[in-house]
Order: structure tokens, then sequence, then C-alpha cells
């Protein structure tokens, strides 16, 4: 009877811990997402295999994660772009425009992935807008819920100004009428708006302007107090770091 019940208990013991295919059980992946899209789980979950992706630290843990965009064109228009994070263990998604606005862009890009803020780990930066001579990117962040789109409090200089302030895009580029450039700047923490307008009927002198604004996770704060404003003769773009190296060239 002991050499029975000891048989039995040996093989119930193999049964639980022998299975060679236990080992090889694959672990449900979490998905969290940034929206009320209806279909942005399923979106991120089907382009997990993108055609073009950067690698970053984006949630802070040390280890590299896969940036990438998805895209739904048959959806409504805030819910057709989705940036989204593979860290491994978990999906992260936000979406790339939820405003909607009609863009001159034809698709949406994944730029850059950089540490701009003063959480650990990086941003994912991503063009959204682009004009005759200008781009707009906007700024992604990981947040305890999640993937977030960077928000402005506070409005830049320029002549975009009204427009950052609404839809949280970030101007680079321009031309002889008017410059912009957005980078960290070389106070840890904060990052640098600018703008430079021509002054009057002198063609070779402009005024520029830098704004700066606190960088707190998901929120770029505009302090009035560090504003500068100069005028240039002969701008060059090594004359301010942010515009030799815009957008986000300097961030490390």
């Amino acid at each position: 009877m002991r050499i029975a019940l000891g048989s039995v208990l040996c093989l119930v013991a193999v049964a639980c811990t022998g299975d060679p295919d236990r080992g090889n059980t694959p672990v449900t992946q979490e998905v969290v997402t940034g929206s009320d899209c209806r279909n942005e789980a399923s979106v991120i979950r089907a382009n997990e295999d993108p055609e073009r992706s950067l690698e970053g630290d984006v949630d802070g843990d040390g280890s590299a994660d896969t940036v990438y965009l998805a895209r739904d064109e048959d959806a409504e228009p805030g819910c057709r772009s989705f940036v989204v994070v593979d860290t491994g263990a978990r999906l992260m998604s936000a979406p790339v425009d939820p405003s909607g606005a009609e863009r001159s862009l034809p698709e949406p890009a994944v730029r850059l992935v950089v540490p701009i803020n003063d959480v650990t780990g990086d941003e994912v930066v991503v063009n959204i807008e682009m004009g005759a001579s200008t781009e707009f990117v906007g700024v992604f962040t990981a947040t305890g819920d999640g993937l977030a789109r960077v928000d402005l409090d506070g409005k830049g200089p320029g002549p975009f100004a009204q427009e950052l302030g609404k839809d949280a895009l970030l101007a680079f580029g321009g031309s002889v009428g008017h410059m912009e450039a957005v980078d960290c700047a070389t106070r840890d923490g904060f990052v640098v708006l600018s703008a430079a307008v021509p002054s009057g009927s002198a063609a070779d002198v402009y005024e520029v302007e830098r704004r700066f604004f606190r960088a707190d996770g998901s929120l770029l704060t505009l302090v009035p107090a560090l504003t500068e404003k100069h005028t240039v003769k002969n701008l060059a773009v090594e004359d301010f770091s942010e515009f030799a190296g815009s957008p986000f060239g300097s961030c490390d």
C-alpha cells in the first residue's frame, strides 16, 4: 500500500511539474490604450510587425522598447493613427492626433525617441503636420496610466502661437519670413520654443524670442520670467542652439 501510494504521488508530481511544454506557454501581453477609440486595441495588435520602428527606453526600466505607429485608414479622423510602445510585457498606445483636424502631411511618422522631461525614460517625437516651410511635431510620454500626449500650458512665440496652444503642436523650420525651433534647453528639465521674424524693412535683422517651458511629465509649462528677446543682425542658425538642432536635437 505504501509503495502504491508513493507511486501515485510521484505520478501526480510529474504531471504537475514535468510537463515539457509548460515553459513554452505564451504570456499574455498587457494592452494599455490611451483613448476612447473603439478600434485602438485591435489596431495596435494588428500592427505588431511594423515596417518602420525606432527603439528607446520609454518606460524608464533600463531596457529598450520598440516604438512605431499603427494606422486604421477606415476609422474616424481622431482614431486613425496611434503611437505604440512595445515594452515586451506591455503594449502602450495613444492616438497621434485626437483632434481629428485635417492635415497637410499625408501620414504621421515617428521622428525620434529622446529624453525630454523630468521623468526617467525617453519621449516619442512624432511628425504630425507640415506647411510650406514649417513642420510640426507632437510629443508623447509614459505615465502611470500608460502613454500620453504632452500638452502645453502657455503659448509659444511667433506666428503659430495660437495654433500651438490649441493643438499642442511644436513648430520648427521656416524660411526668411519666419523661423521656428524647439529643443531641450541648457537648463535641465526645460524645453525652449523660439521664433525669429524680420524686424521691419531690414531684411538682415531679426527679432528672436525664446520662451522656456518646464517639462513636468506630460505637461510643458511656460515660465514667463525666463523669456528672452534678442535683436540679431545676419541671423545664423548657430546663434541659438535650438535652431541648429531642432526639433529636440540636443536632448540626451
